[in-house]
């Protein structure tokens, strides 16, 4: 409930277009939404909403306020997000989560993720089209970010492997879905959006 608050309360439009002028897609999964596997209900579900934000939050067992630590790079690489973390910061204190900002430099901050070290991160993420990567990079066993999403889900390894059986769109389409279904269910992360290539 704690995540999901978090993510319902990032205004990923605003960050999209004020902060990152345009350089990025907002989705609140891991996926384009231009993309034609883009699963708008699942996006949806996490769409910008405060008060949605703040009924999650008081489910929660953070719901008299919480306080963890972001790690964001102190350079731009890829984007700098320095900017989308003060923003966050102060969108997330409407909440009452306290989020200490501790930046660092590139290189210190992917060491972190990638030895699951951090409470949480904004790093960009990217990869080739491929519409797993991402997901198989962060979300599943064995893989160089699994230990920083600290995230299982035997459903979404099932469809994983599915995904890897088929390579038409009619069939890959409905499996993607629902992968991005489960993720903004269980909400292991925030996204913000897609880097425009």
């Amino acid at each position: 409930n704690f995540r999901k608050a978090v993510s319902l309360a990032t205004d990923r439009k605003t960050i999209a277009e004020k902060i990152f002028n345009g350089l990025v897609e907002p989705s609140a999964v891991p996926a384009p939404a231009s993309a034609w596997w883009y699963n708008a209900k699942a996006a949806e579900a996490l769409a910008f909403d405060l008060d949605k934000a703040k009924a999650y939050l008081a489910k929660s067992r953070y719901a008299s306020g919480a306080e963890f630590e972001l790690l964001y790079s102190s350079q731009g690489y890829l984007l700098d997000v320095g900017d989308a973390a003060l923003f966050i910061q102060a969108s997330l204190a409407r909440l009452g989560i306290k989020v200490k900002l501790q930046p660092l430099e590139t290189g210190q901050l992917i060491e972190q993720v990638f030895a699951g070290n951090q409470t949480s991160v904004l790093m960009a993420v990217i990869g080739p089209s491929d519409p797993t990567f991402i997901i198989r990079g962060i979300y599943t066993p064995n893989q160089v970010m699994t230990r920083s999403s600290g995230y299982s889900s035997e459903r979404l390894n099932t469809l994983l492997a599915d995904s890897f059986r088929v390579d038409d769109e009619p069939s890959l389409g409905p499996i993607l879905a629902e992968m991005q279904a489960i993720l903004a269910e269980d909400s292991p992360s925030t996204w913000i959006g897609a880097i425009h290539s």
